[in-house]
């Protein structure tokens, strides 16, 4: 398996320093998506596929993690670690599956902030039929 990494959107604070410090204490690569590599596929700022050299379509503020190469194993030791050193919240977290490799960051965002909006709501975020 490659070495695991966490693609970070809109974290270059103190929570972002947080992060990365977590990230070396699990030997997890840690790395800054910049706006102008939202346009890329999400697979190919992994390094799975190569770059296309696309533009963003818009930009976005929200604070976003993509979660590359985590097994469940590794998965659950993340996030049990950010409760237990007690890291801020990121609301937008996905893991890089082979579905949303072939988006860009502006579309795993948009489909992030529905599923995030319906769950507040209680409803399913994906609705029968889709």
């Amino acid at each position: 398996m490659q070495m695991p990494e966490i693609l970070m959107y809109n974290l270059d604070n103190k929570k972002g320093s947080r992060l990365r410090l977590l990230g070396l204490k699990l030997h997890i690569r840690v790395r800054s998506v910049a706006p102008e590599d939202y346009g890329e596929p999400l697979g190919a700022l992994a390094g799975f596929q190569p770059r296309t050299g696309a533009a963003a379509e818009e930009q976005f503020d929200d604070e976003m993690l993509v979660l590359v190469n985590f097994g469940s194993k590794l998965l659950n030791q993340f996030l049990q670690e950010m409760r237990a050193t007690k890291q801020p919240g990121v609301a937008l977290k996905a893991v890089l599956t082979p579905t949303n490799a072939g988006w860009n960051s502006v579309q795993l965002h948009r489909e992030l902030c529905r599923e995030h909006e319906a769950m507040r709501e209680g409803k399913p975020a994906h609705p029968a039929g889709e």
